[in-house]
């Protein structure tokens, strides 16, 4: 059983173990074929490699932390509005330990959110056992609030002050956030409405360095396609976005998250986001 800590008993608002249980109990199976209502795991015909994994081990955490270095979002949260232009910056010194950090604290969160209350997906090499890329999914949820409270509980167990508020990049993980989450509890919101069930999601999908462009994240995306009921939602920054419309998903929204305080018409204070759903 994880550990109870101070922090999330904070963030309930409710104080109490029965309180906290109530709202940070896992509502669904722990394994995927049962949340599925299959027999068993060979039921679930996945790849060669290709397995569900209750935690990642930590050499691997950081194969597939590393995995996201490059990625427009995190060179964007690490960047200082109104003072940096990551995209001309990136070089520096100061910028790549904010980025590393920033990379750090965000996938961290996402993975023990998925180890915690979904399902993780890991493939590695068949013969090697090497990791080579992981997805993670969530499970529909009925009500938006527990669903943000478990994301905020995944974020609490790294402490309670974040990294990106250390650093200085509030204002821009703030926007982040608030907009991420904002379209997405509207995605949630409109599904309910017409299902009651909610929808799956994918909170995060990386391939390790060595592994990419040889088809290990299609591999990924077209098995969590395949494996879970529609409608599937994804929040991909717009580089990504292609990779996803190639593997089933369709544009919902693009939307532009701005720095508070931040100018919109400033390319270095604004980034674009997209809202993507599988049906």
């Amino acid at each position: 059983m994880t550990p109870l800590l101070g922090a999330e008993f904070a963030a309930v608002g409710l104080g109490g173990i029965g309180a906290y249980f109530f709202v940070a109990r896992r509502k669904c199976p722990t394994k995927l074929e049962k949340a599925l209502k299959l027999k068993d795991a060979s039921d679930l015909q996945l790849p060669p490699g290709m397995s569900q994994e209750f935690k990642l081990p930590e050499a691997d955490r950081v194969a597939f932390k590393e995995a996201f270095l490059n990625n427009e979002e995190f060179q964007w949260l690490a960047a200082q509005p109104g003072v940096e232009d990551f995209r001309n910056n990136s070089n520096s010194t100061s910028h790549k330990k904010v980025l590393f950090e920033i990379v750090w604290y965000i996938t961290e969160c996402r993975l023990r959110l998925v180890e915690k209350y979904g399902y993780l997906l890991v493939q590695r090499d068949p013969k090697s056992g090497v990791f080579q890329g992981a997805i993670g999914l969530i499970p529909p949820y009925a009500k938006w609030w527990r669903l943000k409270k478990h994301y905020q509980f995944a974020a609490l167990s790294l402490g309670r002050i974040s990294i990106p508020e250390k650093l200085g990049c509030t204002k821009r993980y703030r926007a982040y956030l608030r907009e991420l989450d904002d379209h997405h509890q509207d995605s949630m919101i409109l599904v309910t409405s017409l299902t009651s069930e909610g929808h799956w999601h994918i909170p995060i999908i990386g391939v390790a360095t060595n592994y990419k462009r040889v088809g290990i994240g299609r591999q990924l995306m077209e098995t969590a396609t395949r494996l879970c009921p529609r409608p599937i939602y994804v929040a991909s920054p717009d580089p990504a976005a292609h990779f996803f419309q190639k593997v089933g998903f369709a544009l919902d929204k693009k939307f532009l998250v701005v720095s508070e305080g931040g100018n919109q018409d400033l390319q270095r204070d604004a980034i674009y986001y997209n809202s993507m759903t599988c049906q």
